[in-house]
């Protein structure tokens, strides 16, 4: 529903401004959309067919700009493509698809790296509430913590 150039948007303050709050107003959209699809599958508005393919996940591989860049096209060629196959299904329902690939830089020294606690004006994260793990691997900032996948989503 919402997309812009991000070089483009970078060149200036103000589109860098822009780029941020609509960055969130998305975020907040899909807050929406998740309660919406809870009380949809709650009261019987979807069958329970959709359970098995419908959630959350987070994934934190390692990769360059290109392979990020490569990803990006695979997976809007897919994703385009299954589109035009189940436009006239009358099974098919509107689905939010809601990706986000944010690269984080490796911190820069060994004490940046031990103080790895949310800033007061971040989101929790969702391995703030994982199973109790070495803290590299749940720190999303460190370049060397290994990548791991949780599947289905939990939340309060």
């Amino acid at each position: 529903m919402t997309t812009w150039d991000h070089s483009a948007m970078d060149a200036s303050p103000v589109g860098r401004d822009f780029a941020g709050i609509m960055a969130r107003r998305q975020i907040e959209n899909f807050g929406a959309t998740l309660a919406r699809h809870e009380s949809d599958i709650a009261d019987g508005r979807l069958g329970r067919e959709w359970l098995d393919h419908a959630g959350i996940t987070d994934l934190m591989p390692r990769l360059t700009s290109e392979s990020l860049g490569e990803l990006k096209q695979a997976y809007e060629d897919k994703l385009e493509e299954l589109a035009a196959r189940d436009a006239g299904d009358a099974r098919a329902e509107q689905v939010m698809v809601f990706y986000g690939m944010l690269p984080v830089a490796g911190r820069a020294d060994a004490s940046a790296a031990a103080d790895s606690s949310p800033r007061p004006d971040s989101p929790p994260s969702a391995h703030a509430t994982a199973e109790a793990e070495p803290a590299k691997a749940h720190d999303p900032v460190n370049a060397n913590a290994a990548p791991r996948r949780l599947t289905g989503y939990t939340h309060d």
